[in-house]
């Protein structure tokens, strides 16, 4: 049987069962990607009791790919699971052995595939990060974690809201490549159905970690997909598109992971560590007024994004 094929969002699903692709894809349609889906998965076939699967990326990016695998007499507890990096151009064949007996196990397959443009990396990551702006910029950090979550908490909490006049440069926060650039929206305003319309460019580093940098003005962007970009090169001016009450910069950083999160994504936020040019460690706090060199800074106005 040929799967159904979904894509959501940049983000391709493939299914052997209509009903498994409706419940799956009912909980994903918030991801949010902005490119296009290069990466194939063969259907599984069965070999003595192992599911043996062939993943094939064509893209000039890393993919992050998870395949769960279902018997079709239980379709809600996948019986194995595949997650993996795989690299540009890189073609891997991997097997997934079953939690249950063989024969149960090829009594019938289902499977669901997700991935992601990214890079699961090593276990340990260079969490340091400059401030986004240029150098005697001065900003204000309207939201963190230690502060009033106004459109942050739970999943988001570890983002990052730095206001600031619109159309301020906006800079890479660290060296990386550029994997997705969305300049096209026009509108902001605290509209529920700007929440997917915010203008955004994206940046993976070497170590997997990628930063994000949303509500950017309007095709500001200084950078392209696939543009090898250096700690403190301009990306963009600064914004008010999207879900927002006023100009910022929302910042966050996604770490790729091995299992679906609870957003039923492939990527969860990390805390973010800001250093100065003298690589001293930079406490970001809420209401706080910063220069983008990272070596002052002073009490805020008591305001809130």
């Amino acid at each position: 049987m040929l799967p159904t094929v979904f894509s959501v969002a940049g983000t391709i699903l493939f299914f052997n069962n209509v009903a498994l692709a409706q419940q799956s894809l009912a909980s994903l349609q918030s991801i949010q990607s902005a490119q296009a889906v290069t990466v194939a998965v063969t259907p599984p076939k069965l070999s003595d009791g192992t599911a043996k699967v062939a993943i094939t990326n064509t893209d000039m990016f890393p993919h992050i790919v998870f395949v769960q695998i279902f018997n079709k007499n239980a379709k809600k507890t996948p019986v194995a699971e595949i997650s993996t990096t795989v690299k540009p151009f890189e073609t891997l064949k991997l097997d997934a052995k079953p939690q249950v007996p063989k024969a149960v196990f090829e009594s019938g397959l289902q499977w669901v595939t997700y991935q992601d443009i990214g890079d699961l990396g090593p276990a340990v990551k260079d969490n340091h990060f400059q401030l986004p702006f240029a150098p005697n910029t001065k900003v204000r950090v309207c939201q963190s974690a230690d502060g009033p979550q106004t459109t942050h908490g739970g999943e988001k909490i570890d983002a990052v809201d730095f206001c600031v006049a619109e159309k301020t440069p906006i800079v890479a926060a660290r060296a990386g490549v550029v994997i997705a650039v969305v300049q096209h929206f026009t509108e902001g305003g605290m509209n529920p159905a700007l929440l997917l319309k915010a203008n955004t460019i994206r940046i993976l580093h070497r170590d997997g970690l990628i930063s994000v940098y949303s509500h950017i003005y309007t095709n500001s962007a200084t950078v392209k997909v696939g543009q090898q970009v250096q700690q403190g090169q301009q990306i963009a001016l600064e914004g008010n598109v999207g879900y927002s009450s006023g100009p910022h910069l929302h910042f966050e950083v996604l770490e790729g992971q091995a299992k679906l999160n609870s957003q039923q994504t492939l990527f969860h936020l990390v805390p973010i560590r800001f250093f100065n040019k003298n690589n001293n460690e930079i406490k970001i706090k809420h209401d706080t007024h910063y220069t983008a060199d990272g070596l002052t800074s002073s009490p805020g106005a008591s305001q809130s994004k």
